[in-house]
């Protein structure tokens, strides 16, 4: 797909350094258009801005569509700095009723590791008071935020405009067995005191469970069959140069989270699209290969059928096979028997 090749060589050049390479063609021509729509898609627009307007003026998009492009990287940053402004409010008012630290979790965290955080898209904030979960939902009741109870894992409100998610740091039994040992590791690196300091206050998980639970919420889309965007893989290529050691660390982790086939398809995926070749850690056998692609044209290009997502999904997870025939069955039923209609 061109304009996917296009937008991943903006993307690597924004994000590493460089003018992107123009002598093979690939921007001659290009629907520019379709390009930008990809982006946007892939949650990139932001990120890919700076390379785009590093090309030469012949491959260069039509003024529509490089205004258009403009004005939804500089929305993307204006409302990176709202974020801002609403964790500091928070940050008081939570302070105020007592209650900290709160560990701050994925976007707000993972941004930083961007040349220019303002640039990677986010849509809410993501916290975990610690042991004072009920007391922060009560905190936030009586601030007059509307709180939704309805999600196991956290409540969700909004604050100042923006969606809020309450994590609460007791992992739920219901969870996919992947994401509830990726809980216990949270759990275990705020109760062994793992946990980093913020500048703003908050704080941060270590490294290591940092890249699992980036690992985890990947295998999360895969697992409820949505999509995954170049800005969720280029969130797990940057921690992982930012902290390389990790690699050979990490495989107890992985093994009690269940990740360990996973991680080396999303590694040999990463290889793929950002051309960073770690092996010994990266496989690069033939079924390892397969996978990685299938996970760029299924879930980061929307392609292939149900049916397909499904099997990868039993293939790259360790889901029983009672989960595997459960949701089968599900399914079926959902297409065979016609949704009832209301006859009142």
């Amino acid at each position: 797909m061109r304009a996917f090749e296009a937008l991943l060589r903006l993307t690597r050049a924004a994000l590493f350094g460089g003018v992107p390479q123009t002598s093979d063609g690939l921007f001659d021509g290009l629907d520019w258009q379709d390009t930008l729509s990809l982006a946007s898609r892939c949650a990139v627009t932001a990120i890919a801005a700076p390379a785009m307007e590093k090309l030469p003026p012949n491959n260069m998009p039509p003024d529509s569509v490089y205004l258009s492009w403009c004005l939804s990287a500089q929305r993307c940053r204006d409302e990176y700095a709202t974020r801002h402004r609403t964790l500091s409010s928070l940050h008081r008012l939570l302070a105020d009723g007592g209650i900290g630290p709160v560990l701050l979790l994925k976007g707000e965290t993972l941004a930083d590791l961007y040349p220019d955080p303002a640039a990677r898209a986010s849509s809410d904030i993501d916290i975990m008071p610690l042991e004072r979960f009920n007391e922060s939902n009560m905190l936030f009741e009586k601030a007059g935020c509307d709180i939704d109870y309805s999600n196991s894992k956290h409540t969700v409100f909004t604050f100042e405009g923006i969606e809020i998610e309450n994590h609460t740091p007791v992992p739920h039994l219901n969870y996919h067995r992947c994401d509830y040992r990726t809980e216990v590791l949270v759990q275990k690196a705020c109760e062994t005191g793992r946990l980093i300091q913020r500048d703003d206050g908050y704080l941060e998980l270590d490294p290591m469970t940092q890249i699992i639970y980036t690992l985890n919420h990947f295998a999360l889309h895969i697992y409820m069959n949505e999509l995954v965007t170049l800005r969720m893989a280029a969130d797990l290529e940057l921690l992982l140069r930012r902290h390389p050691e990790v690699l050979s660390h990490w495989d107890k982790e992985l093994r009690y989270t269940g990740l360990t086939k996973f991680s080396r398809i999303v590694l040999r995926m990463l290889d793929i699209l950002f051309g960073e070749d770690r092996a010994p850690f990266s496989v690069s056998d033939k079924a390892t290969e397969r996978a990685a692609q299938a996970i760029i044209d299924m879930f980061v290009l929307d392609g292939g059928s149900e049916l397909k997502r499904l099997v990868c999904r039993f293939l790259w997870l360790p889901v029983t096979s009672v989960e595997f025939f459960g949701y089968l069955y599900e399914k079926t039923l959902r297409h065979l028997i016609p949704a009832r209609k209301n006859n009142y």
